[in-house]
């Protein structure tokens, strides 16, 4: 996309984010860009998460790159020209584990599920919420968006061709009983 606040992760992981209600959830979007306070979020408006987990502010700049382990490098505006980049941040990320459980919660983001844990004596289920804790592993790809796995005009065509089919069907039946039923 050549944009440098568009950032792909590169097979597993997540972005953590802090969506506009709710506790922190786990997303795949990278379209990045900054509010008016400076304030990372992503094309959803969610603000987007450091490795301390909380929210990444972003200075005034003339110029952003993103490194493959999430480092936010900025040259201020007004900066000197030719000075090394500043590092105002790190994206948190996770590759979650293979018995961590994803779940889609209500408000349509992921989160861990949550643990439910049994008491032998009087049979109770208490459940346990699991936190999001960035593990940095995920490697990022930046000035890419990740694709949609979904054609949405091949699908529209397979649809339409399934529905003609589906409709021949209906009129073949209804010719085989009319042919039933006059003989």
């Amino acid at each position: 996309t050549r944009n440098p606040l568009d950032v792909a992760i590169k097979n597993d992981g997540y972005f953590i984010i802090q969506p506009k209600s709710g506790s922190p959830a786990l997303s795949r979007r990278g379209d990045f860009q900054t509010s008016e306070t400076g304030e990372l979020l992503d094309g959803a408006g969610n603000k987007v998460l450091d490795a301390g987990m909380q929210p990444i502010i972003i200075p005034a700049f003339r110029d952003i790159t993103i490194s493959p382990q999430g480092e936010i490098l900025i040259q201020p505006l007004g900066g000197e020209v030719g000075a090394p980049p500043q590092n105002v941040g790190v994206l948190a990320t996770m590759v979650p584990n293979a018995e961590t459980k994803l779940k889609k919660s209500l408000d349509g983001h992921i989160r861990i599920e949550p643990i439910e844990n049994v008491n032998p004596e009087d049979g109770t289920v208490e459940i346990e919420d699991v936190p999001i804790e960035p593990n940095q592993q995920a490697k990022l790809v930046t000035g890419f968006l990740e694709k949609s796995n979904v054609n949405a005009v091949e699908e529209m065509v397979n649809q339409i061709d399934q529905q003609r089919k589906f409709e021949m069907h209906i009129k073949f039946i209804q010719m085989a009983e009319e042919i039933d039923t006059a003989g």
